[in-house]
Protein backbone atom coordinates (compact mmCIF):
# COMPACT_ATOMS: atom_id res chain seq x y z
CA UNK A 1 0.00 0.00 0.00
CA UNK A 2 1.39 3.65 -0.84
CA UNK A 3 1.65 6.11 1.68
CA UNK A 4 -0.02 9.16 1.01
CA UNK A 5 2.59 12.23 0.51
CA UNK A 6 1.87 15.11 2.13
CA UNK A 7 0.18 17.94 1.04
CA UNK A 8 2.60 21.32 0.11
CA UNK A 9 0.22 23.04 2.64
CA UNK A 10 1.07 20.59 5.13
CA UNK A 11 5.05 20.40 4.47
CA UNK A 12 4.64 24.11 4.71
CA UNK A 13 3.01 23.86 8.40
CA UNK A 14 5.90 21.65 9.38
CA UNK A 15 8.81 23.95 8.19
CA UNK A 16 6.87 26.65 10.00
CA UNK A 17 6.68 24.79 13.19
CA UNK A 18 10.27 23.45 12.88
CA UNK A 19 11.59 27.08 12.67
CA UNK A 20 9.30 28.34 15.45
CA UNK A 21 10.46 25.57 17.90
CA UNK A 22 13.93 26.21 16.88
CA UNK A 23 13.79 29.59 17.49
CA UNK A 24 12.48 29.49 20.72
CA UNK A 25 15.09 26.84 21.89
CA UNK A 26 18.14 29.43 20.34
CA UNK A 27 16.28 32.33 22.57
CA UNK A 28 15.99 30.87 25.65
CA UNK A 29 19.57 29.51 24.84
CA UNK A 30 20.69 33.17 24.23
CA UNK A 31 18.37 34.67 27.51
CA UNK A 32 20.17 31.70 29.39
CA UNK A 33 23.77 33.05 28.48
CA UNK A 34 22.83 36.89 28.68
CA UNK A 35 21.46 36.16 32.22
CA UNK A 36 24.66 34.00 33.21
CA UNK A 37 26.95 36.84 32.03
CA UNK A 38 25.15 39.75 33.86
CA UNK A 39 25.48 37.42 36.92
CA UNK A 40 29.19 37.42 36.11
CA UNK A 41 29.54 41.10 35.70
CA UNK A 42 27.95 41.83 38.84
CA UNK A 43 29.94 39.30 40.97
CA UNK A 44 33.23 40.21 39.60
CA UNK A 45 35.18 43.54 40.67
CA UNK A 46 36.82 45.38 37.66
CA UNK A 47 40.15 45.20 39.73
CA UNK A 48 39.95 41.47 39.32
CA UNK A 49 38.85 41.05 35.66
CA UNK A 50 41.90 40.06 33.58
CA UNK A 51 42.32 43.58 32.07
CA UNK A 52 42.88 45.01 35.44
CA UNK A 53 44.85 41.81 37.31
CA UNK A 54 48.02 43.98 37.89
CA UNK A 55 45.78 46.36 39.98
CA UNK A 56 47.10 46.76 43.97
CA UNK A 57 46.14 49.98 44.50
CA UNK A 58 43.31 50.44 46.94
CA UNK A 59 40.06 52.38 45.81
CA UNK A 60 37.26 53.34 47.41
CA UNK A 61 34.14 51.61 46.88
CA UNK A 62 30.91 53.06 44.84
CA UNK A 63 27.89 51.28 44.79
CA UNK A 64 25.41 50.52 42.23
CA UNK A 65 22.30 47.99 42.37
CA UNK A 66 21.49 45.54 39.63
CA UNK A 67 19.12 42.63 39.62
CA UNK A 68 17.19 40.71 36.57
CA UNK A 69 13.78 42.64 35.81
CA UNK A 70 11.56 39.21 35.64
CA UNK A 71 9.32 41.48 33.72
CA UNK A 72 11.76 41.40 30.68
CA UNK A 73 13.66 38.37 31.83
CA UNK A 74 13.00 36.65 27.99
CA UNK A 75 13.45 39.58 25.81
CA UNK A 76 16.86 39.67 24.07
CA UNK A 77 17.21 43.50 23.42
CA UNK A 78 16.90 44.12 27.39
CA UNK A 79 19.04 41.55 28.35
CA UNK A 80 21.89 42.84 25.59
CA UNK A 81 21.20 46.37 26.64
CA UNK A 82 21.90 45.23 30.33
CA UNK A 83 25.05 43.53 30.23
CA UNK A 84 26.24 47.11 28.08
CA UNK A 85 24.86 49.17 30.67
CA UNK A 86 26.55 47.48 33.73
CA UNK A 87 30.28 46.92 31.90
CA UNK A 88 29.88 50.53 31.28
CA UNK A 89 28.89 52.18 34.46
CA UNK A 90 31.65 49.54 36.01
CA UNK A 91 34.48 50.90 33.48
CA UNK A 92 34.08 54.65 33.39
CA UNK A 93 34.01 54.61 37.35
CA UNK A 94 37.08 52.27 37.36
CA UNK A 95 38.69 54.64 34.91
CA UNK A 96 38.11 57.45 37.26
CA UNK A 97 39.68 56.00 40.39
CA UNK A 98 37.13 53.93 42.23
CA UNK A 99 36.17 50.19 43.10
CA UNK A 100 32.82 49.73 41.32
CA UNK A 101 30.91 47.17 43.08
CA UNK A 102 27.37 46.06 41.46
CA UNK A 103 24.54 44.73 44.74
CA UNK A 104 22.48 42.33 43.94
CA UNK A 105 18.81 41.03 45.53
CA UNK A 106 20.88 38.57 47.23
CA UNK A 107 22.15 41.64 49.18
CA UNK A 108 18.71 43.16 49.62
CA UNK A 109 17.75 40.04 50.96
CA UNK A 110 20.05 39.37 53.90
CA UNK A 111 18.06 42.41 55.48
CA UNK A 112 16.23 41.31 57.91
CA UNK A 113 13.09 42.83 57.45
CA UNK A 114 12.92 42.23 53.72
CA UNK A 115 9.70 39.69 54.04
CA UNK A 116 7.90 42.03 55.60
CA UNK A 117 9.03 45.54 53.57
CA UNK A 118 8.71 43.37 50.40
CA UNK A 119 5.40 42.55 51.51
CA UNK A 120 4.39 46.06 51.54
CA UNK A 121 5.72 46.66 48.06
CA UNK A 122 3.75 44.19 45.95
CA UNK A 123 1.04 45.80 47.29
CA UNK A 124 1.46 48.75 45.04
CA UNK A 125 0.81 48.78 41.39
CA UNK A 126 4.38 48.70 39.83
CA UNK A 127 6.22 46.44 37.94
CA UNK A 128 9.14 44.35 39.31
CA UNK A 129 11.73 47.06 38.40
CA UNK A 130 10.55 49.26 40.81
CA UNK A 131 10.66 46.18 43.17
CA UNK A 132 13.93 46.37 42.49
CA UNK A 133 14.54 50.18 43.32
CA UNK A 134 13.10 49.66 46.70
CA UNK A 135 15.39 46.66 46.96
CA UNK A 136 18.26 48.16 46.54
CA UNK A 137 18.30 50.44 49.95
CA UNK A 138 17.99 47.38 51.39
CA UNK A 139 21.16 45.85 49.63
CA UNK A 140 22.96 49.24 50.87
CA UNK A 141 21.80 49.46 54.50
CA UNK A 142 23.15 46.01 54.40
CA UNK A 143 26.79 46.26 52.79
CA UNK A 144 27.66 48.66 55.34
CA UNK A 145 26.80 52.00 53.36
CA UNK A 146 28.58 54.52 51.73
CA UNK A 147 28.37 55.92 48.03
CA UNK A 148 25.42 54.55 45.71
CA UNK A 149 25.52 55.90 42.10
CA UNK A 150 22.36 54.67 39.87
CA UNK A 151 23.77 52.28 36.66
CA UNK A 152 23.05 55.12 34.51
CA UNK A 153 25.12 57.67 36.59
CA UNK A 154 28.69 58.17 35.72
CA UNK A 155 31.92 60.11 36.73
CA UNK A 156 32.98 63.85 36.33
CA UNK A 157 34.18 65.60 38.67
CA UNK A 158 34.38 63.02 41.62
CA UNK A 159 37.84 63.02 42.51
CA UNK A 160 38.41 59.52 44.97
CA UNK A 161 41.06 61.17 46.89
CA UNK A 162 38.36 63.96 48.02
CA UNK A 163 35.58 61.50 47.92
CA UNK A 164 36.96 58.63 49.41
CA UNK A 165 35.39 59.02 52.99
CA UNK A 166 31.78 59.42 53.07
CA UNK A 167 31.30 62.90 53.31
CA UNK A 168 28.99 65.36 55.96
CA UNK A 169 30.13 62.82 58.82
CA UNK A 170 28.13 60.38 57.26
CA UNK A 171 24.97 62.26 57.15
CA UNK A 172 22.57 61.28 54.26
CA UNK A 173 23.22 63.33 51.22
CA UNK A 174 21.37 63.12 48.57
CA UNK A 175 23.36 64.89 45.35
CA UNK A 176 20.65 65.35 42.66
CA UNK A 177 18.36 67.72 44.20
CA UNK A 178 16.48 70.76 42.29
CA UNK A 179 15.46 73.74 43.85
CA UNK A 180 13.35 76.40 43.10
CA UNK A 181 12.75 79.63 45.52
CA UNK A 182 15.05 78.01 47.95
CA UNK A 183 12.90 75.21 47.86
CA UNK A 184 13.09 71.52 47.20
CA UNK A 185 11.37 70.23 44.34
CA UNK A 186 12.64 67.02 43.47
CA UNK A 187 15.21 64.83 45.11
CA UNK A 188 16.39 61.65 42.75
CA UNK A 189 18.57 58.70 43.52
CA UNK A 190 20.58 58.88 41.03
CA UNK A 191 23.76 59.21 43.82
CA UNK A 192 23.13 58.89 47.17
CA UNK A 193 25.59 58.81 50.34
CA UNK A 194 25.82 58.56 53.74
CA UNK A 195 26.44 55.72 57.02
CA UNK A 196 25.17 52.18 57.19
CA UNK A 197 22.72 53.73 59.86
CA UNK A 198 21.22 56.56 57.78
CA UNK A 199 20.92 54.50 54.69
CA UNK A 200 18.51 52.54 56.71
CA UNK A 201 17.13 54.96 58.32
CA UNK A 202 15.89 57.17 55.45
CA UNK A 203 14.61 53.64 54.07
CA UNK A 204 12.60 52.98 57.11
CA UNK A 205 10.94 56.91 57.24
CA UNK A 206 10.23 56.65 53.28
CA UNK A 207 8.86 52.88 53.73
CA UNK A 208 5.94 54.82 55.77
CA UNK A 209 4.62 56.35 52.83
CA UNK A 210 4.17 52.97 51.06
CA UNK A 211 1.11 51.79 52.54
CA UNK A 212 -0.59 54.90 51.90
CA UNK A 213 -0.40 54.22 47.89
CA UNK A 214 -1.41 50.48 47.71
CA UNK A 215 -2.83 49.89 45.26
CA UNK A 216 -1.34 52.51 42.80
CA UNK A 217 1.60 53.58 41.28
CA UNK A 218 4.25 54.56 44.17
CA UNK A 219 7.98 54.30 43.29
CA UNK A 220 11.03 54.89 45.42
CA UNK A 221 12.00 58.31 44.10
CA UNK A 222 8.60 59.10 45.53
CA UNK A 223 8.31 57.98 48.42
CA UNK A 224 11.94 59.80 48.48
CA UNK A 225 10.86 62.70 47.54
CA UNK A 226 7.68 62.51 49.97
CA UNK A 227 9.81 61.68 53.01
CA UNK A 228 12.28 64.57 52.44
CA UNK A 229 9.82 67.33 52.27
CA UNK A 230 8.17 66.36 55.15
CA UNK A 231 11.57 65.99 57.52
CA UNK A 232 14.33 68.48 55.75
CA UNK A 233 16.40 68.09 59.27
CA UNK A 234 17.39 64.00 57.88
CA UNK A 235 18.92 64.71 55.05
CA UNK A 236 21.45 66.86 53.24
CA UNK A 237 20.31 67.77 49.71
CA UNK A 238 22.68 69.23 47.04
CA UNK A 239 22.99 69.72 42.96
CA UNK A 240 25.90 68.44 42.26
CA UNK A 241 24.40 66.12 39.13
CA UNK A 242 24.44 66.94 36.12
CA UNK A 243 20.58 66.03 34.30
CA UNK A 244 21.78 67.17 30.86
CA UNK A 245 23.91 67.09 28.47
CA UNK A 246 26.11 70.45 28.31
CA UNK A 247 27.10 71.23 25.08
CA UNK A 248 27.73 74.61 23.40
CA UNK A 249 26.35 75.50 20.10
CA UNK A 250 29.60 74.22 18.15
CA UNK A 251 29.07 70.78 19.40
CA UNK A 252 32.22 71.08 22.27
CA UNK A 253 31.36 70.26 26.16
CA UNK A 254 30.57 72.95 28.00
CA UNK A 255 32.63 72.82 30.67
CA UNK A 256 32.32 75.96 32.45
CA UNK A 257 29.09 74.48 33.10
CA UNK A 258 30.03 70.96 34.35
CA UNK A 259 31.70 72.62 36.88
CA UNK A 260 31.35 71.35 40.58
CA UNK A 261 29.13 68.44 39.07
CA UNK A 262 30.54 65.21 40.37
CA UNK A 263 28.93 63.35 38.37
CA UNK A 264 26.16 62.99 35.30
CA UNK A 265 23.06 61.05 34.90
CA UNK A 266 22.12 60.21 31.68
CA UNK A 267 18.32 59.16 32.36
CA UNK A 268 15.74 57.88 28.92
CA UNK A 269 14.71 61.55 29.80
CA UNK A 270 17.99 63.33 29.04
CA UNK A 271 18.58 61.05 26.33
CA UNK A 272 15.62 62.17 24.53
CA UNK A 273 16.26 65.71 25.12
CA UNK A 274 20.63 65.18 23.92
CA UNK A 275 19.13 63.77 20.68
CA UNK A 276 16.34 66.54 20.50
CA UNK A 277 18.78 69.34 20.35
CA UNK A 278 21.35 67.42 18.07
CA UNK A 279 23.67 66.66 20.94
CA UNK A 280 24.02 62.71 20.24
CA UNK A 281 23.32 61.54 16.62
CA UNK A 282 20.63 58.97 17.07
CA UNK A 283 21.04 55.26 16.44
CA UNK A 284 18.58 52.85 17.63
CA UNK A 285 21.54 50.15 17.78
CA UNK A 286 23.54 52.40 20.07
CA UNK A 287 23.02 51.86 23.75
CA UNK A 288 22.85 54.19 26.44
CA UNK A 289 26.29 52.87 27.45
CA UNK A 290 28.12 54.03 23.98
CA UNK A 291 27.10 57.70 24.51
CA UNK A 292 28.21 57.21 27.86
CA UNK A 293 31.64 56.33 26.69
CA UNK A 294 31.72 58.97 24.08
CA UNK A 295 30.41 61.94 26.72
CA UNK A 296 33.10 60.77 28.91
CA UNK A 297 36.25 60.64 26.68
CA UNK A 298 35.02 64.18 25.11
CA UNK A 299 34.62 65.34 28.57
CA UNK A 300 38.07 64.41 29.43
CA UNK A 301 40.01 65.90 26.23
CA UNK A 302 37.91 69.28 26.63
CA UNK A 303 37.81 69.85 30.51
CA UNK A 304 40.67 68.34 31.95
CA UNK A 305 42.30 71.19 33.69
Amino acid sequence: MQTPRPSAARLSTISTLTIVVLFAISTTFDVTLYNREQSVLRRTSVKYLPAFADEDEERPVIYTFHGINKDWADNLIYQHTQIDMLATWKKLWYDAGWDPVVLTDDDAKAHPDFDKYEKEISKLKIGFYDHLCFHRWMAMSQNGGGFMADIDSYPLNMDPKEFGTIPNSGKFTVFEGSFSDGKMISAVPSLLSGSAGEWESMFKGMMKYVPKHAGKFFSDMRALQEYVIDNPDKYIMDNKVSINIKKTDDGQIDCEKLKGKLTFHLSHRSMKEAFKRGHFEEDESKTRGFYAKQYTQDFLEQCAE
